[in-house]
């Protein structure tokens, strides 16, 4: 017997008639891994939210070390200002030396004087030497720090190229999770809901990482202008190293966040593929529900089919007919739920046939009056051996009021729980 649609309500009715079937069906509905998606929705915000705070602690840093930076460049621009007056003043010595050479016969007199100075000037150039010989190491090893800083920048951007390649992976995972969830939106729509959210939350991230590029690439610009600066400013070597100590620092707490970020991003990972196994779980319930379900549908199909059967031997026994063959199902292009043959008291054989429906409308009616009235259908019963004369039934657990008067008006037998309601034209 095939249970339509229509059964549904029916299907229904009886769940609530027996409640040891409403227990089954729950265990498998909400089973442990559905009681616990809410809180592992909450622990997967939860992560989000820690890693919106991680990046803005990361873009305050950035931002910080841009500060720097810029402080760095006007500071040397004042330097730059400061050597142009130097030059100026060097400029005013030879102009002033100039006019010592007119007066050089008064210089006679101090000649002795200026040999001491000279004396005194060799020594100071002496120590001048000395002094530009340790500027000098100080840039060597200002230039050995600036490549380690490149050398750390340039680990930087390694990582935030596996920083993109693990949030495509993460992307490529959420595709997948949308394609599963958009086979099951009837069951699982506020978790496609968070999932969109996750979407949301991962194209900002990768916004974010993507204006961390960006700025990062403007420091090693800065930089190698501040390279091309301290080449020309050797004095100024000294605090540029405490300043070039303290980008160092900088980006070594820089290189720690980003380490945090990827254990976030990580654990986020993590997080989604539970989400993932749940979804998987929860889809292994729903087909060992519909099986489930199917079973039931069968039961309940072999059971009315049952309750038919024995109504029909009830109700031809009150017109006095005897049981010769069947009841029994058969499959003529379609199968013909119930079959069989009975006597009357005067010795002559009658076909009863019957359609089993657990609800019965009007079109199940019309249908089955068209179906018995068809010369192609009564030729293949006459084929398997069964003669006329046939009367074609119906049977219906419940019977709405259009099919009981469908049945009248077509002039088909119906039986329900309580007995017959309509008895059948014979077809011969």
């Amino acid at each position: 017997m095939a249970i339509t649609l229509s059964d549904l309500p029916e299907l229904l009715r009886l769940l609530e008639q027996h409640p040891e079937w409403r227990q089954a069906l729950r265990l498998i509905l909400l089973g442990e891994e559905l009681l616990q998606m809410p809180h592992l929705l909450q622990q997967l915000i939860t992560v989000q939210q820690h890693v919106l705070e991680v990046l803005q602690r990361h873009e305050q840093q950035i931002a910080e070390l841009i500060r720097v930076q810029q402080q760095i460049l006007e500071t040397q621009q004042r330097h730059e200002q400061q050597i142009a007056e130097l030059i100026r003043v060097q400029q005013q010595i030879l102009e002033t030396q100039q006019r010592h050479e007119q007066q050089i016969a008064e210089l006679i007199r101090v000649q002795q004087q200026i040999l001491e100075t000279q004396q005194r000037h060799e020594q100071q150039i002496a120590e001048l030497i000395r002094v530009q010989q340790q500027i000098l190491e100080t840039q060597q090893r200002h230039e050995q720090q600036i490549a380690e800083l490149i050398r750390v920048q340039q680990q930087i951007l390694e990582t935030q190229q596996r920083h993109e390649q693990q949030i495509a992976e993460l992307i490529r995972v959420q595709q997948q999770i949308l394609e599963t969830q958009q086979r099951h939106e009837q069951q699982i729509a506020e978790l496609i809901q968070v999932q969109r959210q996750i979407l949301e939350t991962q194209q900002r991230h990768e916004a974010t990482l993507q204006r961390h590029e960006q700025q990062i690439a403007e420091l090693i610009r800065v930089q190698q202008q501040i390279l091309e600066t301290q080449q020309r400013h050797e004095a100024t070597l000294q605090r540029h190293e405490e300043i070039l100590t303290q980008v160092l620092e900088v980006q070594r707490q820089h290189s720690e966040t980003l380490a945090q970020v990827l254990e976030v991003l990580r654990q986020h990972s993590e997080t989604l593929a539970q989400v993932l196994e749940v979804q998987q779980r929860h889809t292994r319930a729903i087909d060992e529900l519909r099986s489930y379900v199917g079973n039931l549908t069968q039961s309940l199909g072999l059971s009315i089919e049952e309750n038919a059967e024995d109504m029909l031997l009830y109700v031809m026994e009150k017109k006095g007919w005897k049981l010769v063959q069947g009841p029994n199902s058969l499959s003529t292009d379609g199968e013909l739920d119930l079959i069989a043959v009975f006597e009357d008291a005067a010795g002559q054989l009658h076909t009863v046939l019957m359609e089993v429906k657990m609800r019965l409308s009007r079109s199940a009616v019309e249908q089955w009056s068209d179906r018995m009235r068809s010369e192609g259908f009564l030729g293949r019963l006459r084929a398997q051996g069964f003669e006329p004369p046939f009367y074609p039934y119906l049977f219906g657990f419940r019977v709405d009021v259009a099919a009981e008067e469908a049945a009248r008006a077509r002039q088909v037998g119906l039986i329900t729980p309580r007995g017959e309601r309509a008895e059948p034209t014979v077809l011969l």
